[in-house]
């Protein structure tokens, strides 16, 4: 019986043994590649899991690849890795290979950001997820674009350029249909936003031809993916009442945030921030931008 009993142990601890480490060693390429499939259709932002590794297993780029997209690894966490192309006892990686340590579960991610190209260039990352770009919410005044930003991820996000699209509204034989008109540059008056953070920022929108438009806003972030929003707007024509002002009192102001200086130039009567941009760039001044229906900026240099 005494033998029995002993047998029976064995088998079940054997099993115990079998339940914990003979998993699926292909685990983890399931759950990168199903995570690729969902962050190529939801371009730039994050596809997060916390999956069960096992030592030694190690995943190729190569193996995810295709056609249309192309893969790298990264690390986002210093506790669950190693340095760059350096051994340790945590999960080994370089830029096409990874390879598992001893950790019982790991926070595996990916994303994946549409290039100039077309393709998708996607990193999968290891640790604790990055930093995410977010446009929480956003509204249109007259032409002033207001959007509060946020960071939703687990690391500083490093704010880049945003893009600005202006698509006229066309109808063509009966059909609707939004025509791309004009394209321009964003640079935001802040460079970084912390984990769980948000930040407001106004913008004027500077294509000035009446009509009716849907803006599409992009925003893209140093390893801290992108956002879009679209909204809607119209451009009435042009008042003519609208006219150039003297400036009242000093009317030179410093961006705390960049150290950038911009001299006010205003207007009085104009029903549209556009307009007084107009007005002024008539006169010569070619690098105004459009801030208030009181007033335009231009960039001057600090004394």
């Amino acid at each position: 019986m005494s033998l029995l009993v002993l047998a029976l142990t064995a088998l079940i601890c054997l099993a115990a043994a079998y339940q914990l480490y003979a998993v699926p060693r292909d685990e983890l390429a399931g759950v990168i590649r199903t995570q690729l499939q969902i962050a190529q259709n939801n371009p730039g932002q994050l596809v997060s899991e916390r999956v069960r590794v096992y030592e030694g297993t190690t995943v190729s780029a190569k193996t995810f690849e295709t056609a249309r997209a192309g893969l790298s690894f990264e690390c986002s966490d210093s506790a669950s890795c190693c340095a760059k192309n350096e051994p340790c006892r945590l999960v080994r990686w370089e830029d096409r290979v990874a390879t598992m340590a001893t950790n019982p579960s790991i926070y595996v991610t990916s994303r994946c950001i549409p290039s100039e190209d077309a393709q998708m260039e996607c990193t999968t990352y290891f640790g604790t997820p990055p930093a995410q770009l977010a446009i929480k919410n956003g509204s249109l005044i007259d032409t002033n674009l207001i959007v509060v930003i946020q960071n939703t991820g687990n690391s500083l996000l490093l704010m880049d350029a945003a893009r600005i699209e202006y698509l006229e509204r066309v109808e063509k034989s009966g059909i609707v249909a939004y025509d791309k008109r004009f394209e321009e540059r964003a640079v935001p008056p802040f460079r970084t936003i912390l984990p769980g953070a948000e930040e407001r920022w106004s913008m004027g929108l500077s294509y000035a031809q009446p009509g009716t438009y849907r803006v599409r806003l992009t925003l893209h972030s140093l390893k801290g993916g992108q956002a879009i929003k679209e909204f809607e707007y119209r451009i009435l024509p042009h008042r003519t009442a609208c006219k150039i002002a003297p400036a009242e009192n000093a009317n030179v102001f410093q961006n705390p945030q960049t150290g950038e200086c911009f001299e006010r130039l205003f207007c009085s009567e104009c029903q549209y921030a556009f307009e007084c941009q107009e007005k002024w760039r008539v006169q010569g001044k070619t690098n105004t931008e459009s801030a208030t229906p009181d007033f335009a900026i231009a960039r001057v240099r600090c004394t």
